[in-house]
């Protein structure tokens, strides 16, 4: 699973303000509000893909 640290952007609305909520477990972006687990191997492969083009 993708680390806090490693999650650059928001899948939803691709702000860079993504804080980890630790008690969750989760991460939660404070611009759009979407609240998110942490990303599955092949889901993180796939963000880091379409976060680069």
């Amino acid at each position: 699973m993708a680390t806090p640290s490693k999650l650059r952007q928001c899948p939803e609305c691709g702000s860079d303000n993504v804080k980890y909520l630790e008690k969750e477990d989760k991460l939660y972006c404070n611009d759009c509000g979407e609240i998110f687990a942490a990303l599955t191997p092949k889901k993180e492969k796939k963000f880091e893909k379409v976060s680069r083009s």
